[in-house]
């Protein structure tokens, strides 16, 4: 059982995760987070009265982050609701708070801590989270702008940088190792395996360098599937018929939400004997079990192996970082202000609510007294400007000893020019 430790420290964001720089997909895929389980760590994390939390969960990293006031509350859940073990967590993991925290989501937001730089996939998974952490009553008020934020200064970053062209995305990537590896694709049958996100991506890189009546599409939902075939008027194959299907093709790229292989040694063996096989594995946790190396005429790339392939827009990218980051520091600059007035609100509600007890007190003291209403008001607003002109010479006299600040404050409070 987690529990909330009784912590008085400001709550600020806090960042926990494991990607792609530290952990290998062997060690990622423990760690990802199911949809299931999101929904179980969201509602543990609302009755730990934390009060904004969302989750990136992807083939290169899982990140939680949230409003917090103690970041261990993030580590217990990230292993209740992962298959890692805290060792192997602690080996891998990083945490980072405040601005440090944010620096890093809006990096990772505009794609600039992705495997291939300038990513621009991830965007749309961390809006999506966000979404579901709203729609569940978990993200709160500061994560909803934090997210606000986020989403205006990354459409910035792709209109007014080049970091993002060259569409050097995973599905890119896997496409552009085709083309160098395999040979003429329009000669190949293609097998899609998967149609979220990533596998639509590839089918769009796919029908740029290949002649569509070679690409079938098929996914654990007939119905999806039937829906993607009709949108790109390719050929759809139906997931009863996965074996026939896995014999026919020359490329099998697999892009699905399973949590354990869906292709594996002994599915190939059904086959029979084949002729050469390529599968690409877009998926964290893996969709494709190493055991069919076990197989002649088989090769496999997965997704760390991606990032090795050189794209000719790299340098384009790299050359648009500095302008990337300030248009970053600027972003987060803003975020950090409305965050820090923010905090002022209690204090600024409060002075509003001493001031009116004030402006009530003198209105009674002088609401029945016979005079002429100049009178009363000059009476009134002469109280109230002696009230608050006393309260400023109190903290004057118990701070003046001290460093002198609360002098100056009053007058740039009041905007006052002294000799």
């Amino acid at each position: 059982m987690i529990e909330k430790k009784n912590i008085n420290s400001e709550k600020q964001i806090y960042l926990i995760g494991i990607s792609h720089w530290k952990s290998p997909v062997e060690i990622r895929e423990k760690f990802s987070i199911s949809i299931s389980s999101y929904d179980q760590l969201i509602q543990t994390a609302k009755e730990l009265e934390v009060p904004g939390i969302f989750i990136i969960s992807t083939c290169n990293r899982t990140e939680l982050y949230a409003l917090t006031d103690d970041s261990n509350i993030l580590r217990d859940l990230f292993i209740k609701f992962t298959k890692g073990s805290l060792i192997e967590f602690e080996k891998h993991y990083y945490v980072k708070s405040g601005m440090e925290a944010l620096s890093h989501l809006f990096k990772v937001g505009c794609g600039m801590d992705s495997q291939i730089l300038g990513d621009f996939e991830i965007i749309g998974q961390i809006r999506k989270s966000a979404k579901y952490s709203n729609k569940n009553g978990a993200l709160g008020s500061e994560m909803t702008r934090l997210i606000d934020h986020l989403l205006k200064t990354t459409k910035e970053v792709k209109n007014k940088t080049e970091l993002s062209n060259g569409a050097a995305s995973t599905a890119h990537a896997a496409v552009q190792y085709l083309v160098n590896n395999v040979g003429n694709l329009s000669k190949k049958r293609i097998l899609l395996y998967g149609l979220g996100k990533i596998g639509k991506n590839v089918c769009r890189n796919l029908l740029g360098i290949s002649i569509k009546e070679n690409i079938s599409i098929t996914n654990r939902t007939n119905s999806k599937a039937e829906s993607v075939a009709k949108e790109f008027d390719i050929n759809l194959a139906k997931h009863e018929n996965l074996l026939e299907e896995l014999s026919k093709a020359d490329v099998i790229i697999t892009a699905t939400g399973a949590e354990t292989p869906v292709i594996d040694k002994n599915i190939l063996l059904k086959l029979g004997d084949f002729g050469p096989k390529t599968f690409i594995d877009l998926s964290v946790p893996r969709n494709v079990n190493l055991d069919i190396l076990e197989l002649n005429n088989t090769n496999l790339i997965n997704i760390d192996y991606l990032v090795n392939i050189q794209n000719k827009a790299l340098e384009n990218r790299k050359a648009s970082l500095p302008a990337a980051e300030e248009i970053i520091k600027e972003s987060l600059s803003e975020f950090y202000e409305w965050l820090q007035f923010r905090k002022a609100a209690p204090t600024i509600a409060a002075l509003k609510e001493k001031l009116n007890e004030i402006r009530k007190d003198e209105i009674k003291s002088v609401i029945n007294k016979e005079l002429p209403q100049e009178e009363k008001i000059n009476y009134i607003t002469n109280k109230i400007m002696n009230n608050i002109t006393q309260m400023c010479i109190g903290h004057i006299k118990d701070n003046i000893k001290l460093n002198g600040t609360s002098v100056g404050n009053i007058q740039n409070i009041f905007d006052l020019e002294v000799d």
